[in-house]
């Protein structure tokens, strides 16, 4: 029993005294502190491209940023979810705190045309470790770039526009517009034939357009072949043997004004002046479908001959007509209307624009007003 109790006591002071020892270890032991980190900061994380052209190529943008935590920052790398997106940065540099940088995000639109989102995943050996970058916006590429300019599309030619539209063009002038066309087909195109008014002639460089090619036509005005003042408004037809629509229509929308600027020094001294002995003419109650003649007696009080070039009305119901024969200084002229109630009803007001040679007053407008009533006794 004696030598039962010595090993137990000494098997106790063992473990005392390895006990002692692992404490005093941890004890005196020193505590390893962890490194202080950087942080990056973007002063933006998205980039809209909006229109990319595919035609000019690569579109880039650049990602500033900071480091803004307490320790270094190095940028380990930075993963795209598409090959034609990629970054260029400077992969050598740490960062210190404070110090700024410079994300170069490179974006490839070949083949991509269409609206495109993509994003870059930024990895660095601070806290946290991941950032994201995003880039968006629209590739437009030949097709769509025909589309923007070559709009409106006539069977298999694209044109540059559908309205010809010259604006105000001066009487002693001939002005001039281009239509540009595009074949948009991969078959040859022929131009046949313009039928437009002799006064508005077109040109072809050639009469055939090769497939994916180009041709202008170039039209002149010439108001001195019209003889009219005041707006113009045709159709213009492009004859081809395209088999998808062979014949194009276009329309012309101008105005030939008198240019008085050219007159003579006599002529400006002397101009005629037109004055209306009313302007406003209310016919009363009208039957429906009746019509009504009705004269606006114009007088000439200027010092020389007074010319009306032309008057028409806002519509097919109201036909106003002058007279060619120049009013002499004092004398007297008149501008017949006829209303015509046909397919009207109700209270009607319609104006009708009178165009002389006043430079003072080239453009003057009369009034037609009537009350349209059922056939019977008038009020």
């Amino acid at each position: 029993m004696k030598i039962r109790s010595s090993l137990v006591i000494a098997t106790l002071f063992i473990s005392s005294t390895i006990f002692a020892q692992q404490k005093k270890n941890q004890t005196t032991q020193p505590v390893s502190k962890s490194m202080p980190k950087g942080a990056i900061f973007f002063e933006y994380t998205s980039h809209d491209f909006k229109d990319v052209n595919e035609d000019l190529g690569r579109a880039y943008t650049v990602f500033n940023f900071k480091n803004i935590g307490k320790g270094d920052l190095h940028i380990d790398d930075i993963e795209s979810t598409c090959g034609c997106t990629s970054a260029d940065w400077d992969k050598n540099k740490i960062y210190k705190q404070g110090e700024s940088g410079q994300i170069k995000v490179i974006f490839n639109p070949k083949d991509l045309e269409g609206k495109f989102t993509r994003t870059l995943t930024v990895k660095t050996d601070g806290d946290p470790q991941l950032a994201h970058l995003s880039i968006e916006g629209s590739v437009f590429g030949p097709t769509k770039q025909k589309a923007l300019e070559y709009p409106y599309a006539y069977g298999n030619l694209r044109f540059s526009m559908d309205v010809l539209s010259m604006k105000k063009v001066l009487d002693d002038h001939h002005d001039s517009i281009a239509l540009q066309i595009f074949n948009s087909s991969d078959k040859r195109i022929q131009l046949k034939a313009i039928k437009s008014p002799a006064y508005f002639k077109g040109k072809l460089f050639s009469t055939y357009i090769e497939p994916k090619g180009y041709e202008v036509i170039n039209f002149v005005m010439m108001p001195e072949v019209a003889k009219i003042y005041g707006p113009i408004e045709e159709q213009i037809v492009i004859q081809t043997n395209d088999d998808a629509l062979p014949n194009k229509t276009f329309i012309l929308k101008s105005e030939i004004i008198e240019n008085f600027a050219a007159k003579s020094p006599k002529e400006k001294k002397n101009p005629p002046k037109i004055v209306f002995n009313e302007q406003v003419k209310d016919l009363g109650e009208v039957y429906y479908g009746e019509v009504v003649d009705y004269n606006f007696e114009v007088t000439n009080k200027g010092k020389s001959d007074l010319i009306l070039r032309r008057a028409y009305g806002t519509c097919g119901c109201t036909v106003a007509k002058v007279s060619n024969e120049p009013i002499k200084k004092g004398k007297k002229g008149i501008v017949s209307v006829k209303f015509d109630a046909k397919n009207l009803s109700g209270y009607q007001i319609k104006t009708i624009t009178v165009i002389s040679n006043d430079p003072v007053t080239p453009y003057t407008t009369l009034t037609i007003k009537a009350k349209l009533v059922e056939p019977g006794p008038k009020k």
